[in-house]
């Protein structure tokens, strides 16, 4: 799965378009492998990528996606003040 999501982040800057909404989903997916693998770093710096790109663009699913999964990798770094914290931004 990795490479083709790396792949489609190849063809997304290719074509110019880095800021275009299916990125930040494709690195909010990223982020959610990188969880799954145990690459807890590469997870985060996934998952703010999806979010900055989500704030910029106004993308509330997209925003939301990332947010879920930023939970979930707090949640595994048992950061839980952090997590609730995430989870109450994800309310707004």
């Amino acid at each position: 799965a990795k490479f083709y999501l790396e792949k489609a982040l190849k063809l997304a800057k290719a074509m110019n378009l880095q800021e275009h909404e299916i990125v930040s989903l494709t690195y909010s997916n990223l982020g959610m492998l990188a969880i799954k693998n145990k690459t807890l770093d590469k997870a985060k710096a996934y998952l703010d990528t999806a979010l900055n790109i989500a704030d910029q663009k106004s993308l509330t699913f997209h925003k939301t996606f990332a947010l879920a999964h930023q939970i979930d990798l707090l949640n595994k770094q048992n950061k839980l003040k952090e997590a609730e914290e995430v989870a109450l931004k994800a309310l707004e």
